[in-house]
């Protein structure tokens, strides 16, 4: 399975993905970068922002509602 492949599954299976969640569980080290390719194969991803407790700044991603 692709690293695309992988992402767009857990996309699918709980909901959203960070790039923590792709580093730990499956050593996807560029996340944004595999987020780019999938919506330009024509996946309906977005982006939201979340701040982690210590003021961090994260995005997480997840299909557009409706897909």
């Amino acid at each position: 399975m692709t690293q695309n492949e992988t992402i767009l599954n857990h996309i699918k299976k709980h909901g959203s993905i960070t790039s923590m969640e792709a580093f730990a569980e499956y050593n996807i080290t560029r996340l944004s970068g595999r987020i780019h390719e999938l919506r330009a194969q024509g996946h309906p991803i977005v982006t939201d922002h979340a701040t982690a407790k210590n003021g961090a700044k994260y995005a997480v991603y997840r299909l557009q509602e409706g897909e």
